[in-house]
């Protein structure tokens, strides 16, 4: 997308700041757009993409995967295949994806060498998928977040249970998501059961203060290639047994929402983002902190479907492509 114009206006009269136009298809050429997955996020931005005219190919383990359902330029292969995965890079004039959770370090140097641009960036998903050091580059960007320790033994468990006071929150560096690799822990008892992870897990923890929270929001926000960006309304999400159960919003305007709307926006500016990024935040007393990012299309981004004129899936595939 060359570049975004028009605003894109919720039913209720509530926009984003900008929105999207038709996209630059000097970009794609002849070639398709890939996506990496074959999952449902995968097969939303597919037949977005379809509806914008926009040729699609998808790369997953099994014809079917519901993306491979919806696309005929369909190509089998494992995310750690690197002969089928430097085929599909080939195949394809720019890729995305639909889970942060792969080799970026493989496919930052795939793309160098073939040419083909993958977005967001390879480097960028490596640093997001780590929740270490997603909390260190929320930290350098001045971006508020929980307090937090690396964790990497027994001892620097116990070491940052007590530095936070006895209530904290363990969540595995890596491969965590809807609360999976997630555990309370409010108790020395909580605190023994959870120790025998520490030892299993390879890629080891982080712990956080356990952060009292009014509420739970999220804000999906979309930068293109050119630098144009438009950011969705706040909104309050539910989780039920760490899976996000409802939607509501828009969130009434304060100045504390706006300049976090701001500090979002230079972020994304600041480190190069293009894509489509969930966030996930918690209101507390003081204010509102970022709980985790998502690099990708995200479930609290689903009602743009029906609320926006411009859904998150639309604004991915016109931004990278």
């Amino acid at each position: 997308m060359s570049k975004i114009k028009e605003m894109a206006k919720s039913k209720s009269n509530q926009a984003p700041n900008q929105a999207g136009k038709k996209p630059n298809r000097k970009n794609l050429g002849p070639r398709p757009l890939g996506i990496l997955g074959g999952g449902q996020l995968a097969r939303m931005m597919a037949l977005q993409a379809h509806k914008l005219g926009i040729p699609v190919a998808i790369y997953c383990a099994s014809k079917d995967e519901p993306a491979a359902q919806v696309a005929g330029d369909w190509q089998l292969g494992s995310l750690g295949d690197e002969r089928a995965l430097r085929k599909f890079l080939e195949h394809c004039s720019v890729v995305t994806f639909e889970s942060e959770f792969m080799d970026a370090a493989r496919l930052a140097r795939l793309s160098t060498e073939i040419g083909t641009k993958v977005y967001p960036s390879p480097s960028l998903m490596g640093a997001l998928q780590d929740r270490l050091t997603q909390k260190m580059l929320l930290e350098r960007h001045k971006l508020p977040t929980a307090h937090f320790h690396n964790v990497k033994d027994e001892q620097a468990a116990r070491i940052a249970f007590n530095h936070f006071g006895g209530q904290v929150v363990f969540k595995k560096r890596r491969f965590g998501y809807d609360g999976y690799g997630t555990f309370v822990v409010r108790n020395e008892k909580e605190l023994t059961r959870f120790l025998p992870h520490v030892a299993t897990e390879e890629n080891g923890f982080i712990c956080e203060e356990f952060v009292p929270f009014k509420r739970e929001v999220a804000v999906i926000a979309t930068r293109s290639q050119d630098g144009s960006s438009i950011r969705y309304p706040f909104v309050e999400t539910f989780q039920e047994n760490s899976r996000c159960l409802w939607v509501r919003g828009p969130l009434a305007a304060n100045e504390k929402l706006a300049k976090l709307g701001r500090e979002i926006d230079r972020f994304l500016r600041d480190i190069d983002y293009v894509g489509t990024i969930g966030i996930e935040l918690f209101e507390t007393k003081n204010g509102y902190i970022v709980n985790e990012l998502a690099p990708r299309v995200h479930n609290s981004g689903h009602y743009t479907q029906d609320a926006m004129t411009l859904d998150q899936f639309s604004a991915h595939i016109q931004a990278v492509s």
